[in-house]
């Protein structure tokens, strides 16, 4: 029985795989050009916000600390929203006929941000401030983007996308620097950010 199941589930992913479809381009009044131009963008974005995600997820199982429930509860809503901008941006690019990078790989060939070395988990506030670094630079990534989607593309739609992601990245954010605020308060320590931006006299 459970051979022949095999077998079967074997001869569906062959033919699966002999198959072609056809692909329909949508005709929603953007030319070829600027629909592969704004999916090129997308996907940048989609492995920013596939790479933060797992950041974030690795801070929920790796913070500790006297601030441990508060940020364990915060990194799992922020990868969550995170997951679900990832799913809106993918729809996106498959709504202009694109193909959204959905592979690890992929994620980091396109990706701006950099990994956070392990050297510095369970440093608290090493993680926010990281994870507020990336945010920022994703940020200051769509704020670019929305205005090229937009200007030089003619795809407005993208844009109001963007502008949305855009409006939860700065809330994510917003809520890592008051977290990594509170953390230097409470531990008595200045972050490395902070200093450069307010040198002693």
């Amino acid at each position: 029985m459970g051979a022949d199941l095999f077998e079967s589930v074997r001869q569906i992913r062959v033919k699966e795989n002999q198959m072609t479809y056809q692909t329909i381009l949508p005709d929603i009044g953007l030319s070829p050009e600027n629909r592969s131009a704004v999916v090129l963008i997308l996907n940048g974005l989609l492995g920013d916000v596939s790479v933060l995600y797992v950041k974030t997820r690795s801070a929920h199982w790796n913070v500790r600390g006297l601030h441990f429930h508060h940020l364990h509860g915060l990194f799992e809503e922020q990868y969550g929203e995170l997951a679900r901008i990832g799913d809106e941006v993918a729809e996106r690019v498959r709504i202009l006929g694109g193909q959204p990078i959905s592979t690890m790989t992929e994620f980091l060939e396109h990706t701006r941000l950099l990994e956070l070395s392990p050297e510095f988990y369970p440093n608290t506030g090493a993680i926010l401030e990281d994870l507020l670094q990336c945010h920022e630079r994703v940020i200051h990534g769509i704020r670019a983007a929305a205005d090229v989607c937009e200007k030089k593309h003619g795809d407005v739609g993208t844009t109001d996308l963007l502008t949305g992601v855009l409006e939860k990245h700065e809330k994510m954010a917003w809520v890592l620097r008051t977290s990594l605020e509170d953390f230097m308060r409470d531990a008595g320590e200045v972050s490395p950010v902070a200093a450069s931006q307010h040198p002693a006299s």
